[in-house]
């Protein structure tokens, strides 16, 4: 198994509130947690900052392409709501695994702008909760 791990944060853009960040990011979580090889998918709000953060983790490489795959294919509804309320905030959005397996998604990891932590000298470490 090839974990990936992403975590992201977003600014809120004026006129959005916690209730629609948070339905957002629900919606995100619900839908991704559909998707096998979608092991957890959360998010959390800070009102006081207006910013929040997702997270979440693939058991695969292409369990990741899948949901980006779905998002573009059948979720854009979604991406909408997330860009209409959200923006990432640039050099927040980190993509952990190992090298072998960030390289099997390079193209998605460059396409959102994510930045690579390399995870192999971890072992799977990374995987205690």
């Amino acid at each position: 198994m090839s974990t990936i791990i992403i975590s992201a944060m977003f600014s809120w853009k004026d006129g959005a509130d916690s209730s629609s960040v948070g339905a957002a990011h629900k919606a995100l979580a619900d839908f991704a947690g559909g998707i096998p090889g979608v092991r957890v998918c959360r998010y959390g709000l800070n009102e006081e900052e207006r910013t929040s953060t997702v997270y979440a983790v693939y058991d695969s490489p292409a369990a990741l392409q899948d949901t980006f795959d779905a998002l573009v294919t059948r979720g854009g509804d979604i991406v909408a709501e997330e860009s209409a309320l959200t923006e990432l905030v640039p050099g927040q959005t980190y993509v952990q695994g190992s090298k072998q397996a960030l390289d099997a998604i390079g193209k998605v990891i460059d396409g959102w702008g994510l930045r690579r932590f390399h995870t192999d000298t971890q072992g799977n470490s990374h995987l205690a909760l």
